[in-house]
């Protein structure tokens, strides 16, 4: 999208949620196959009323263009720290940033997550292909390593990246004598005409893109077919780490109603009351044993386990 129409467009949506409660990611993608870039779809909304814009830049100076708009000021940043476009760099926008606070993402890991969401929900015995050499693929294939034991990938010889997969992941190329094998597929090349997925896979299976390109054999294909969306995974981390943000002011140690108590994750000294918040705690998780464990386990409430004491 040409900058004045993506700026306008922005601005569009800056003045819908300048009033209420919002996150915006500044991130990127490959430049790979040539995608368009600046460019974002509608703001997703969570049931606790925060509402996420994901933008996908250019590069960096974009960003940090849209880093000076003071409208901004009011929404929490997420910054793409994943390196995959050498025209932008999270540190460089990090650095501008200065001591306003950011949170990071990583959209391509967000991708595997609902890639293997959408491969997990099917027999695991179900026979798949990931075809592509790039970041996603590869992750995806190491992440069904652990868990999947008929897959499949293939890749061009000459793609950056395939040599790599070569040596963690040596499984057969599909070729002409897989034809009508795989019931899965899962495409991760941001360009069309490459592989003959067609072929591929049988009339009933299952073809996910992830690549976010127009193919042009998806208009002919007999097979189920769908375009990866990983709008609501955005969301829904973008949330919890705001949520977490929020949790992480009950995490320490200090004294409360002449108890020592410390937040669960928090070592604490030997004798320590293990609670949920040390500031106001209202459930009791244990007895620190002062080297990270515990000398006993409770579940009660802190009301329960102090009246218990005082009997």
């Amino acid at each position: 999208m040409e900058l004045d129409v993506f700026n306008k467009a922005l601005t569009e949506q800056i003045e819908k949620l300048s009033n209420q409660d919002w996150a915006v990611g500044l991130c990127t993608t490959s430049p790979a196959g040539g995608k368009e870039m600046n460019y974002f779809s509608y703001p997703k909304k969570h049931p606790s009323g925060l509402s996420y814009l994901h933008l996908v830049l250019r590069d960096s100076d974009t960003a940090i263009k849209i880093l000076h708009d003071q409208r901004f000021s009011k929404a929490s940043i997420f910054v793409d720290v994943e390196k995959k476009n050498p025209d932008f760099s999270s540190q460089v926008i990090i650095d501008k940033l200065g001591q306003k606070p950011y949170h990071p993402i990583e959209p391509n890991a967000l991708t595997v997550n609902a890639l293997m969401a959408q491969i997990l929900k099917h027999n695991l015995q179900k026979k798949l292909l990931i075809i592509g050499s790039g970041l996603i693929a590869q992750a995806l294939c190491f992440r069904l390593s652990a868990c999947h034991e008929n897959f499949y990938w293939t890749a061009l010889e000459e793609r950056k990246g395939t040599a790599n997969m070569h040596r963690l992941f040596p499984m057969q190329h599909a070729d002409n004598n897989v034809i009508g094998e795989f019931d899965i597929v899962v495409n991760c090349v941001p360009v069309a005409g490459i592989f003959d997925v067609k072929t591929w896979i049988t009339s009933n299976g299952l073809f996910i893109d992830s690549s976010g390109v127009s193919l042009p054999e998806l208009a002919t294909m007999t097979c189920s077919k769908m375009r990866l969306d990983v709008g609501s995974e955005q969301l829904a981390y973008v949330f919890e780490t705001l949520h977490q943000e929020k949790r992480n002011r009950t995490f320490g140690r200090g004294e409360f109603a002449g108890f020592n108590v410390c937040s669960g994750g928090c070592i604490g000294n030997a004798g320590d009351i293990v609670v949920d918040d040390f500031r106001n705690p209202s459930f009791v998780i244990g007895i620190a044993d002062g080297t990270g464990g515990f000398k006993e386990r409770h579940a009660v409430s802190f009301d329960d386990f102090h009246a218990a004491l005082n009997r």
